[in-house]
């Protein structure tokens, strides 16, 4: 179906304003899906990096050279 679509679309055919609306949203959801995804791995990295020095932390207090 979506070959068909562009298919119609590269051989210069007009949509149906329906269906253009439709093919334009799910252009701008497509764009919102990748923007969130991007962002989601910058927060991954970010909590990583923030147990890593959690992590350090706790091992720092247990031993006790690491308050000195």
């Amino acid at each position: 179906m979506v070959v068909l679509l562009v298919a119609a679309l590269l051989a210069g055919f007009d949509l149906p304003p329906r269906l253009a609306s439709l093919v334009d949203r799910a252009a701008k959801l497509d764009g919102q899906i990748k923007l969130l995804e991007s962002q989601r791995t910058k927060l991954e990295s970010k909590l990583e990096a923030l147990a890593a020095r959690i992590d350090r932390a706790k091992e720092g207090s247990a031993s006790p050279l690491g308050r000195a």
